[in-house]
């Protein structure tokens, strides 16, 4: 390949034919022709390297860890802690709260509760995140709308849900308006505040789906 070319290289320029010679100084032959030794020998050299320099490498990790934030330590321990939780069972991932999507990630709005969670699909979540800070909306607006018009849109579908929502339980009977609410304000059997953004978007998913099992 001349110099200055843009070419990439193919798989048949990396690796090697069975008819070429390379092999690794322990006697095993080497497929790839830029690597100087096999994956048993370049594992081993890793380990002894690790082995020599141990201090170094955790002095600068921990040098690394200490640059975070108390928040983002404990943002990547709730991570880890609701991953378990998943793992084991114990936690299952609902539809995207949004789009009723499968493939979802988790949003964590509460440091340091873990299982206070939100499932999104991934082109929900900003907007869920918005959502949960109080900015913007459950309902999508038009696609085609102004960016300025869009956000007056979700405000005001925003508001007018969760209104729409007390405005129909104020209609049913005490005890079972206080269900629904209880329902709401709790995730994962964690209690959550009535005055939250995240309270007002379980309330208006938790009528939505006892109103359909009630059709």
């Amino acid at each position: 390949m001349r110099k200055g070319s843009r070419d990439r290289l193919s798989i048949s320029d990396i690796v090697l034919t069975e008819e070429e010679d390379h092999w690794c100084a322990c006697g095993a032959r080497n497929p790839y022709l830029m690597a100087k030794t096999c994956v048993e020998c370049s594992r081993a050299s890793s380990a002894r390297h690790y082995a020599r320099h141990r201090e170094r490498v955790l002095r600068r990790y921990h040098t690394l860890k200490g640059l975070q934030t108390h928040a983002q330590r404990q943002a990547r321990r709730d991570r880890a802690y609701l991953a378990k939780y998943v793992q084991r069972g114990k936690v299952v991932p609902d539809d995207c709260m949004r789009c009723s999507r499968a493939d979802v990630v988790p949003i964590q709005p509460e440091l340091g509760r873990p299982l206070v969670v939100v499932w999104a699909c991934r082109d929900c979540k900003p907007r869920v995140e918005a959502d949960l800070q109080g900015e913007i909306i459950f309902a999508p607006p038009p696609v085609r709308q102004p960016r300025r018009e869009r956000a007056v849109a979700r405000r005001q579908s925003w508001a007018g849900g969760y209104e729409a929502v007390e405005v129909e339980l104020r209609a049913l009977p005490a005890d079972q308006a206080e269900a629904l609410r209880r329902a709401a304000s709790t995730v994962n059997g964690y209690p959550i505040s009535r005055e939250s953004p995240l309270y007002r978007m379980n309330l208006i998913a938790v009528f939505g789906r006892w109103r359909a099992t009630r059709a």
